[in-house]
């Protein structure tokens, strides 16, 4: 008797020990509803340069360009930097460039996105910071490319882009409102963002910039678009005027130039006469 109750008690362990290993097994392999579905998040971070790899949170692959890669004048490296960076851990991207050629030379970074769908967003934001050792430029060019179909059926990469200003040698958050990016009118299916220096647009053609904390952000204040109209601050009349009547009452302020409103052209009555 003693032997067949030590048996169902062994048993009932046994049993209880393997639903707890697989209850563990079933937490553990659960998906991550934050990962999987970031559109419920208020921000989706593109990168921050962690891992020290160049592999982004979205796992896309990064790298550097050059516009003429066999101009031995220009260059740049992608490094990470666990020294200069925000926060208590982790690293920054380093990016050494140098534009300093006889040419009109372009280089810079790039991340794949994937086609990312960044309609749920309004805001592209990043940090960055100059390095006043080796110098900056305080301005530089930010893009994005997509591709659609064009009129053929092919293929057609678009871009959207922004010119950055006033960088200094302290962290600063950069929030770019996604509406006054022209060229890019639907966010779904994004497919890169470029960092790039231009010889013709940077203020000092070699140095370093620290890049940190790459995210699209959700505000709920996207802005103006940059297709809007500007509204007339002021009214050239109290009333709303035709054509003709705002055409009069320019030439009263230009005091009688022109003489008429329309002149009414009078062609020859032949031919041979032009």
């Amino acid at each position: 008797m003693w032997k067949k109750a030590r048996y169902k008690i062994a048993l009932s362990v046994l049993l209880l020990s393997l639903f707890s290993i697989m209850g563990v097994h079933a937490v553990k392999n659960r998906p991550v509803k934050e990962q999987n579905d970031p559109y419920e998040r208020a921000s989706v971070v593109v990168a921050d340069f962690n891992d020290g790899t160049l592999i982004n949170n979205l796992n896309g692959e990064s790298g550097t360009w050059e516009k003429n890669p066999d101009d031995k004048m220009q260059r740049i490296a992608a490094r990470f930097n666990s020294s200069v960076r925000r926060g208590n851990d982790g690293s920054s991207l380093m990016l050494e460039y140098n534009v300093d050629s006889s040419e009109d030379a372009i280089n810079g970074f790039w991340t794949q996105l994937g086609g990312l769908d960044v309609t749920a967003y309004d805001h592209f934001e990043f940090w960055v910071k100059g390095d006043n050792e080796n110098g900056y430029t305080t301005t530089f060019e930010i893009e994005f490319k997509k591709t659609r179909k064009n009129a053929e059926g092919n293929d057609e990469v678009i871009k959207a882009s922004y010119v950055v200003k006033g960088i200094t040698s302290n962290w600063q958050k950069i929030s770019i409102p996604q509406n006054v990016m022209n060229g890019i009118s639907d966010w779904r299916d994004i497919r890169e963002f470029v960092i790039m220096f231009q010889k013709r647009r940077v203020d000092n053609p070699k140095g370093v910039l620290y890049f940190d904390d790459i995210a699209f952000t959700k505000t709920a204040d996207p802005g103006p678009k940059a297709t809007d109209a500007v509204p007339h601050r002021r009214k050239k009349s109290d009333r709303d005027l035709t054509d003709k009547e705002f055409a009069e009452l320019l030439i009263k302020r230009l005091n009688g130039f022109p003489e008429k409103v329309f002149v009414q052209k009078e062609f020859p009555a032949g031919e041979g006469n032009f």
